[in-house]
């Protein structure tokens, strides 16, 4: 039996805790869990060094709508979700709206390879391997969008191609209406 299209089970499945991607010929599992707005938790808080200098904080991010991806650049479903993350931030035209990258790379010269070779406009900070101690995220790609107040609106761990571009796209356009 061959697995659904990723669209199908989208459709189906969003607002639940699992949605089973079968997109992008990975066979990932890809793991959302959106919250009421009523229970949204607040997001931990973090400092990390910026790629090319300066730091990123969760205070800096504060009052926008936030999508924060973690990354390695050994991970490959990374090598093409990211990329698709930062030409989804150019084309949302809100300055309300955020994105931030973070390397769980140990080696920094690694991470700073990854995003040289992909040419990515998105600020990237410096995870050190230590962010899954922060999120508790059990692997990468890991994405989390915070609301404008700081907390998590919804996790998302995996990547299921572009419909789960489209998913990211109506989630983030979704709490940027909320906010106003």
């Amino acid at each position: 039996m061959s697995p659904l299209p990723v669209s199908v089970v989208v459709r189906h499945l969003v607002g639940t805790a699992l949605v089973a991607a079968a997109g992008a010929g990975a066979g990932l599992a890809l793991r959302s869990r959106p919250q009421p707005v009523a229970e949204h938790e607040p997001a931990p808080s973090f400092d990390v060094e910026r790629v090319g200098g300066g730091r990123i904080t969760t205070a800096d991010l504060t009052g926008r709508v936030t999508l924060v991806n973690f990354w390695a650049s050994w991970c490959a479903p990374c090598r093409d979700e990211l990329p698709a993350l930062d030409s989804l931030y150019r084309t949302i035209d809100d300055s309300a709206f955020a994105f931030v990258a973070i390397s769980d790379d140990i080696d920094v010269a690694d991470a700073e390879r990854f995003v040289t070779e992909l040419r990515l406009d998105v600020p990237v900070g410096l995870g050190r391997g230590e962010m899954r101690h922060v999120f508790h995220n059990r692997g990468v790609p890991f994405t989390v969008l915070f609301d404008r107040e700081g907390r998590v609106a919804r996790q998302w761990l995996g990547y299921g191609g572009p419909d789960h571009m489209a998913l990211v796209r109506s989630v983030v356009e979704t709490e940027l209406r909320r906010g106003r």
